[in-house]
């Protein structure tokens, strides 16, 4: 909801999430967005994340 954003919610998840992952051992924490969601993109790179991966796919019953 639109009024619950910018509050600090997803941070505080995205961080009580990564310590948890890093104290069982985890490699790192990965988390995809649709290329033409910038708002999350910004989200994403807010928290110091950074990417070097493409995913593709074939999805089937879309028109090429």
């Amino acid at each position: 909801m639109p009024e619950r954003r910018s509050k600090g919610i997803f941070r505080e998840l995205y961080r009580h999430a990564r310590e948890r992952c890093a104290g069982e051992g985890a490699a790192g924490l990965r988390l995809y967005a649709d290329t033409t969601n910038h708002k999350a993109q910004a989200v994403y790179q807010g928290l110091g994340m950074t990417s070097h991966y493409a995913v593709f796919e074939d999805m089937f019953g879309e028109s090429i």
